[in-house]
């Protein structure tokens, strides 16, 4: 997941807001498994 950057989110609190609302995605792509632990989050940086 590429993500813009925020000075104030870290990556990781990012991610697990991810995490909590997985089960709901997972629901919508009809009942597909994602593993939890291959979830990367980046920062899309601007030069």
């Amino acid at each position: 997941l590429l993500t813009p950057s925020h000075p104030n989110i870290g990556v990781t609190s990012v991610k697990n807001v991810f995490i909590s609302v997985l089960p709901e995605i997972e629901d919508q792509l009809n009942g597909t498994h994602i593993d939890k632990n291959k979830i990367s989050i980046q920062y899309l940086y601007h030069h």
